[in-house]
């Protein structure tokens, strides 16, 4: 088991799931905090905690997002977003 300091950094993965961003813990340190809420994951409140604790927390990984700035494509008969400043 790891020994609690504030100098160990808190380690997390983040991944987007459903379009929710989702905290896993990445290190011993995430874990155990995880442990201590009783979690699967580490929610933003326990986070918050943690840094007000003294712990620094590091993102491991790349983090996955949805590009919503899709181009527009005048040739494409679908299901088209509208262009910025126009209605549908």
């Amino acid at each position: 088991m790891a020994i609690l300091t504030a100098n160990n950094p808190l380690i997390i993965d983040i991944k987007n799931v459903y379009g929710k961003d989702i905290f896993y813990p990445g290190n011993s340190v995430a874990q155990i905090f995880a442990d201590i809420a009783r979690e699967y994951t580490l929610s933003p409140e326990t986070l918050e905690l943690a840094q007000g604790l003294g712990y620094k927390i590091e993102i491991q990984g790349q983090i996955n997002s949805f590009n919503y700035d899709a181009p527009y494509n005048s040739e494409f008969l679908g299901a088209q977003p509208a262009k910025t400043g126009e209605d549908y």
